[in-house]
């Protein structure tokens, strides 16, 4: 094995599943940033501030989405979503929060645009 492989497998265990009252399971590699990042979208309303709202059929861009905390709640007030993720493993936690979410996906290279169903 050499030390690529080795990294990639790291990377992968290192993906968990986590529970949240707000949005239910998410994957996430950092469940601390992840918790945070929860806190800050459903609790705080950090993202809806001054006047900002989604609305179903809104489009919304997440650039830097991360493991898509944010992509999700705003898929799941209706918006059409396009999600740019350029770091290789988060990316692949965001495709799995996708399917977790059963949103509708169509994947691109380091890109998703989903909406609900």
């Amino acid at each position: 094995m050499n030390r690529s492989q080795s990294f990639e497998e790291k990377e992968k265990e290192a993906i968990r599943k986590i529970a949240h009252p707000a949005i239910g399971e998410i994957y996430c590699i950092n469940e601390g940033e992840a918790r945070a990042t929860l806190h800050e979208i459903f609790v705080d309303k950090l993202y809806l501030q001054g006047g900002v709202s989604i609305l179903p059929g809104d489009i919304v861009l997440d650039v830097g989405a991360n493991i898509g905390v944010f992509t999700l709640f705003a898929a799941k007030q209706g918006a059409q979503v396009y999600a740019y993720e350029p770091v290789p493993p988060t990316f692949e936690v965001l495709q799995h929060n996708i399917r977790l979410h059963r949103l509708e996906a169509l994947p691109t290279r380091g890109t998703l645009e989903y909406r609900i169903g």
